[in-house]
């Protein structure tokens, strides 16, 4: 008599035979791959066909970045197809080069993404305006950018689908390129293509035109979260920090080990890229002057709040203000100085040009304030444009941030609105404006790395913060800023995530700010991510964790 029930054979292909059953020999389904639909390295989804892949348990690697399928629900990973042969995956901040994907049973790679034959082109140039990030190049005359920053490439026979490949360095340290595509101009002798987040010091090689020229990637610093001290974490916001080749000092005294994380990468020019630093202050620090530099170049970033600014008496020239380089009337702003500046443009070719002589890394903000379009120009010593700012409203300043690339000689130039192609050493050379008015023109210049905010005082009401020594705090919670010449005026710009994942920032009135110019307080607005917490008039500022 059977006293238990047993299988050998079933119209049942899933059950398992158990009498005389033999023991179980391990076999391994090993993945293969076929193809992939896209290149990685942005936030896209992309496609990898092949079979064996397994729903959350399979891990894609790029470069040295590894991104693992955490379970069966979480989007975008998604094996799907009979013969789970189909993989669909995001690899974002990520090299050229070999895509592998694993699983229990083994691995499978591709050699990378196969672009299509580039056609014949002729590349000659890199030039890009000045910019108004807190970084500058180790050679100012040499071809340079930051990240998300659009460069101009100049040739013939560009398309939209020009290929550009630019050196670069992903978060393990793993060197290689990253290839974009960028917008071309209805003659195709003019491609803009953005700075990628990953992107380093080293030749930039457009497809097809067998020509590579050196850009250098300048590191910026921007934002500081932490007390300068010896043994603290300090965590600091910038871009183009390139591990392979970061050198840090504070004070003078070098800093040994430290991480770096890539936590955003733009879109476009409008959106920003982000960068995360964290390190231990070394011994016998003291002002908390913080400096780093790469091939690209250098960055400086001061802990303490910039003091009071010095305002020079206002300038009100008897005669017109020249038209020329040679002509220019120097303002004679010294660091942490401001000046008030009143003239007109009186006719429709007139330029009024002002000479500044700069440091490195110094910060300039203009403003020029008038009753119709203005329209502002800056120069270097050899009349070389390196910025432009236009406004299209009434009554509304225009406005021009700069951080001075070298050190030496620049030069403005105020006109009409549609007189923006004059040559700055031939007086009457460019088109008649429209407008003439009279204006007021303020300017402002400061050390490299400085700013209003002194620190945050804030810590998060409900959550744990990453780092419990740094500034944080929930969305919707009132904080303070501590600094040193604070105006009513003045408005906080927080950064902010879409729900896209895009990096930006959003201006929030403070709700209160001391007589003494000392503190102010605002609410932190819903779309606030961490990051950077600065003044609108300012160029860096402090750290602020946002705790969910």
């Amino acid at each position: 008599i059977w006293r238990e029930p047993f299988a050998n054979d079933s119209n049942d292909t899933r059950a398992a035979q158990t009498y005389g059953a033999s023991a179980g020999i391990r076999l391994q389904i090993v993945p293969t791959l076929a193809s992939l639909s896209a290149a990685p390295g942005t936030d896209s989804a992309f496609t990898l066909s092949g079979s064996g892949f397994m729903e959350g348990a399979t891990s894609l690697t790029v470069g040295g970045m590894v991104f693992t399928d955490p379970d069966s629900i979480t989007s975008p990973f998604d094996v799907y197809g009979a013969r789970n042969d189909t993989f669909n995956v995001v690899a974002p901040r990520t090299l050229d080069g070999p895509v592998r994907v694993t699983t229990d049973g083994g691995w499978a790679e591709l050699p990378g993404f196969v672009y299509t034959v580039q056609p014949l082109v002729q590349f000659s140039g890199i030039s890009s305006l000045i910019s108004d990030q807190n970084g500058a190049a180790a050679t100012s005359d040499q071809p340079w950018a930051v990240t998300g920053q659009s460069i101009v490439l100049s040739g013939q026979g560009f398309t939209g689908s020009t290929l550009v490949q630019f050196q670069a360095i992903d978060d393990t340290g793993r060197l290689g390129t990253i290839t974009r595509t960028g917008t071309v101009s209805a003659n195709g002798t003019v491609l803009t293509v953005e700075v990628p987040a990953l992107a380093r010091t080293g030749d930039v090689t457009v497809l097809g035109s067998g020509t590579s020229i050196r850009l250098q990637i300048a590191p910026t610093l921007r934002a500081i979260g932490g007390t300068v001290a010896a043994g603290n974490t300090l965590v600091l916001e910038g871009t183009g920090l390139t591990a392979n080749d970061l050198v840090i000092t504070i004070d003078g005294q070098g800093v040994g080990s430290f991480t770096v994380r890539t936590i955003n990468d733009s879109v476009n020019a409008g959106y920003l890229d982000q960068q995360l630093l964290t390190l231990t202050v070394p011994n016998g620090v003291s002002a908390g002057v913080i400096t780093v530099s790469t091939a690209g170049g250098t960055s400086t970033l001061r802990s303490a709040a910039l003091p009071a600014l010095v305002a020079l008496p206002d300038l009100a020239p008897a005669t017109d203000v020249g038209d020329t380089l040679l002509a220019a009337t120097d303002l004679a702003v010294g660091l942490n100085q401001s000046r008030r500046v009143s003239s007109g443009i009186d006719t429709a070719l007139d330029v009024d040009l002002y000479r500044l002589d700069l440091n490195a890394g110094d910060l300039v903000r203009l403003a020029a304030s008038t009753s119709y379009y203005a329209q502002m120009r800056l120069f270097d010593a050899t009349g070389k444009e390196l910025a432009s700012n236009s406004l299209f409203y009434f009554y509304n300043p225009t406005r021009l941030t700069f951080v001075a690339p070298a050190t030496g000689t620049f030069y403005l130039g105020i006109s009409g609105y549609g007189n923006s192609n004059y040559n700055p050493s031939t007086a009457n050379s460019g088109t008649a404006s429209s407008y003439t008015y009279g204006y007021t023109l303020d300017l402002e210049r400061q050390l490299a790395g400085v700013s209003h905010l002194a620190g945050i005082t804030a810590s998060a009401t409900s959550g744990t913060p990453t780092n419990a020594d740094i500034a944080s705090a929930n969305i919707g919670q009132t904080i303070i800023l501590n600094g040193n010449g604070l105006l009513a005026s003045d408005q906080v710009v927080f950064s902010i995530l879409d729900d896209s994942g895009n990096l930006s920032e959003q201006a929030v009135t403070p709700s209160s700010v001391a007589a003494d110019g000392k503190s102010l307080s605002v609410v932190v607005p819903v779309n606030a991510t961490t990051g950077r917490v600065r003044l609108a008039r300012d160029v860096v500022g402090s750290f602020l964790q946002i705790v969910p």
